[in-house]
């Protein structure tokens, strides 16, 4: 349709400028020369006004395509963490769906890093290893380029996962979490300690909630990256 256009655009700018041309007095003798109608800058301008108010459109839509995902990605790991259990696989299923990953071996290899390493509390909040897991899983050093340098850019996405991270709960130890959502902090080994877990909302809301927002925050880091290879490709 926009080639269309600007084909219909081209032709009448061609009978304008030659309009224009036959119209023109004869300044022959003029000290200045008056240049015909300029017709390849016009069409130039004009050209740019079109592809720079549809890339506009495109991205205000895909910005809404993508809160839409956002919230999906928080929904959809509240929803596993919930039900299922193990933080670091709901997050990284949730943004599996979301993004159309192929990503089962990965999603396996979390399940133990569920309540701060093998349920001990000690280590980093799984969810939070969940995201960075699938931060990696995008933009993470491949084994055949493990010799060609460290490949910052994971390092650096990472990361700003993991401020925003420390900044909403404290910290990225999960007893520390614990601490901020629960006010204590539980040994999941114990049944009883773990029957307190779940009574004070552990599986109803509070682990739940901390997923879905590490999710979401992966999800809108890796659309930010997409988006920016896109925009790359436009240009």
């Amino acid at each position: 349709m926009q080639t269309h256009a600007l084909q219909t655009l081209q032709s009448s700018l061609e009978e304008l400028s030659a309009m224009l041309q036959e119209r023109q007095p004869n300044y022959k003798d003029a000290p200045v020369r008056i240049n015909p109608f300029p017709l390849n800058t016009a069409i130039f301008i004009i050209y740019m006004c079109v592809t720079s108010r549809t890339a506009l459109k495109e991205r205000t839509t895909m910005s809404n395509n993508d809160e839409e995902l956002l919230c999906k990605a928080y929904d959809l790991a509240f929803k596993y963490e919930a039900n299922y259990g193990s933080c670091p696989q709901c997050v990284l299923r949730a943004l599996h769906e979301v993004f159309c990953f192929k990503m089962d071996e990965v999603i396996k290899s979390s399940h133990p890093l569920a309540g701060g390493t093998a349920l001990s509390g000690e280590g980093t909040c799984g969810a939070l290893l969940g995201g960075i897991m699938a931060i990696g899983f995008m933009h993470g050093r491949e084994l055949k380029d493990m010799d060609k340098g460290r490949f910052l850019k994971s390092y650096t996405l990472a990361k700003r996962l993991y401020d925003r991270f420390v900044k909403e709960f404290g910290s990225c130890l999960c007893k520390e979490v614990q601490k901020k959502i629960f006010g204590r902090s539980f040994n999941l080994w114990d049944s009883e300690d773990f029957k307190e877990f779940e009574r004070m909302g552990g599986h109803r809301d509070k682990c739940p909630d901390v997923s879905g927002k590490v999710a979401r925050w992966a999800a809108e880091i890796l659309f930010e990256e997409m988006n920016k290879t896109k925009g790359t490709k436009h240009e």
